[in-house]
């Protein structure tokens, strides 16, 4: 976890001179993870991120899809956000129980994440680009930048290596 985003400078050099594909950035609990995008992209590093994974219990549906339209406008390149239902623990740290039901939880959120970014015109936003099928799930539509969890296509693969 970064406290200082000038740290977190030289991994954004990595990716835009070739060195990898894009800036990865965990849940932290020091420097908000998006505020650390913003400024790295503030310095001239507008290169590809992805966050792996933000918490949920940590961030309101609004807040993640205002992340997922933003994100993309700041660096100038599609952005993954990764988001995880966190441990049962902290769940029940930071809501008095644990969910009843995490898969649960994880589609009601994403569902509303996904419904959010679509809340201005319908019409994508800018640097977010044209609406296209979203390759992992392949169920419904989705913005670069936009919020999917992969689902189907994780058990598609866990599938094929069972059988």
């Amino acid at each position: 976890m970064p406290t200082d985003p000038r740290h977190v400078a030289p991994f954004a050099a990595l990716v835009r001179d070739g060195g990898a594909a894009r800036l990865w950035q965990g849940q932290s609990l020091s420097a908000d993870t998006p505020q650390v995008i913003a400024y790295l992209a503030g310095m001239g590093y507008r290169v590809p991120v992805g966050t792996s994974v933000a918490l949920m219990p940590l961030r309101h549906p609004l807040d993640a899809a205002i992340q997922a339209r933003s994100l993309p406008v700041l660096t100038g390149h599609r952005t993954t956000l990764g988001l995880g239902p966190a441990t049962t623990d902290v769940v029940a740290r930071l809501r008095g129980k644990p969910y009843g039901s995490p898969r649960d939880t994880c589609v009601e959120s994403l569902t509303e994440v996904r419904l959010l970014i679509w809340t201005e015109d319908g019409a994508a936003g800018p640097g977010i680009g044209a609406p296209s099928v979203c390759r992992a799930c392949r169920t419904r539509e989705w913005r670069p930048g936009s919020v999917c969890s992969g689902r189907r296509s994780r058990r598609r693969r866990t599938r094929r290596s069972a059988g």
